[in-house]
């Protein structure tokens, strides 16, 4: 949650962000059983609330299991330059440039 109500203010010497408030800067969770007992519990204290649901994980993503890191690095084109040519095309690399020779000394 975000509480608007903390006041804030910039220290002049070392330029932080000060409060009176010691729990404003630690993360705070609430943990209900339902979503009724939230609503129940925000109604109590006087609060504004919004109900979000829980977003589904997408169930084929998550049975494949966890990916590796080095799976974002992987290449993901053709396998060889044969499969991108065709299997009867074969192309052959162009020539590497080879300077002409130095111009005959005097």
């Amino acid at each position: 949650w975000d509480d608007e109500n903390t006041q804030r203010w910039s220290n002049p010497l070392m330029g932080w962000t000060s409060t009176r408030d010691p729990f404003s800067n630690t993360p705070m969770t609430l943990e209900f059983h339902s979503a009724e007992d939230a609503i129940r519990f925000v109604q109590n204290n006087g609060w504004k609330y919004e109900v979000q649901e829980p977003v589904s994980q997408n169930l084929a993503l998550v049975s494949k299991g966890p990916r590796s890191y080095a799976n974002n690095f992987t290449w993901k084109g053709p396998k060889t330059r044969q499969s991108q040519c065709g299997a009867g095309n074969m192309q052959s690399f162009p020539e590497l440039y080879e300077p002409p020779p130095p111009p005959p000394k005097k």
